[in-house]
């Protein structure tokens, strides 16, 4: 006796194409979505955050203790703490270089 040979189940094909279709079209909201967020922040709040950043990495430290004297071992002092105005000349603007030192050092 002969078997019949059996059905073999039909599969069939994938749709690459649908599926390469849905994934881009994810990807393009998805980075459509992106792309409208960061303009949101350039545009509507950039100015916001500029300012904060430039509050964060600007800003002034109080220092209130001075540093202390160094004394050589017959107790005189080798460095001590002088405050001072700061001088910082304009080189463009120095016309006679020996007056303007003579001036600075007498004050």
């Amino acid at each position: 006796m002969r078997r019949k040979p059996r059905a073999v189940p039909v599969v069939r094909a994938a749709r690459p194409t649908r599926r390469l279709g849905v994934c881009s079209a994810l990807l393009l909201i998805g980075f459509g979505a992106l792309g409208a967020r960061v303009g949101q922040l350039q545009l509507a709040s950039g100015s916001k955050y500029k300012q904060l950043s430039v509050d964060l990495a600007q800003h002034t430290i109080a220092l209130p203790a001075q540093r202390g004297s160094v004394f050589d071992r017959n107790g005189r002092d080798l460095a001590m703490s002088i405050e001072r105005r700061p001088c910082t000349p304009t080189p463009t603007l120095v016309t006679d270089p020996v007056a303007e030192a003579a001036k600075l050092a007498t004050g």
